[in-house]
């Protein structure tokens, strides 16, 4: 929990399943303060699409590993499409996205 405080407030998030695609059930949930950082769990791997269609720029992908506590990959992304986000592989996974300034 202390590494995804340490790159987003919870407090300032909220429920936003909606923005996900090709999601099948219970398979991945998403937290976001929409524009600006998106939080998102996949219970056992899997992969989602994520709409940031409305906010353009720079995003970084930051992936922790639920299992052990440890960070996994950075990701740079562009806003202003439809991406595709896919767990590194089957478990718990937290994809935490958040937009750089331009």
């Amino acid at each position: 929990m202390r590494k995804l405080e340490s790159l987003l407030k919870l407090w300032e998030m909220e429920p936003a399943n909606q923005l996900l695609g090709e999601r099948e059930e219970n398979e991945a949930y998403l937290s976001a303060r929409p524009g600006q950082a998106y939080a998102l769990y996949f219970t056992d791997g899997g992969a989602v699409t994520l709409d940031i269609r409305n906010v353009s720029g720079p995003f970084q992908l930051h992936w922790i590993d639920i299992t052990n506590g440890q960070w996994a990959d950075i990701v740079s992304l562009r806003g202003g499409q439809v991406v595709p986000i896919s767990a590194p592989s089957t478990g718990h996974w937290l994809a935490v996205l958040i937009k750089l300034d331009s």
